[in-house]
């Protein structure tokens, strides 16, 4: 992504985005909590990759509770929900022609 759609995105300025990069500057809370919601994250998952450089770890499934489960879904792009909900249909689909 360009550093102009990026920043549309987020709803800053070039050059905002120029001193997050250059370093001579740092994003707002809220900046930050965009930041994080592009990439379906909590703030604490944002705040984990960049101080240990990992991404955060989901964890299986089974692992994730519902409500987390949903609440990571309401944080992505439109883009990525579209996906998620197409899947849900499809799924849906399957699993009505098995039960007949």
């Amino acid at each position: 992504m360009r550093q102009r759609q990026f920043a549309k995105r987020l709803g800053v300025s070039n050059g905002a985005v120029n001193f997050w990069e250059s370093g001579l500057a740092w994003p707002s809370t809220e900046n930050l909590e965009k930041l994080a919601a592009l990439k379906g994250w909590s703030l604490d998952d944002l705040q984990h990759y960049l101080v240990k450089g990992e991404q955060p770890h989901l964890g299986s499934l089974e692992e994730v509770p519902l409500e987390q489960l949903l609440n990571r879904i309401r944080k992505l792009p439109l883009s990525e929900v579209v996906k998620v909900a197409a899947v849900c249909v499809e799924t849906i689909a399957q699993r009505q022609e098995v039960m007949g």
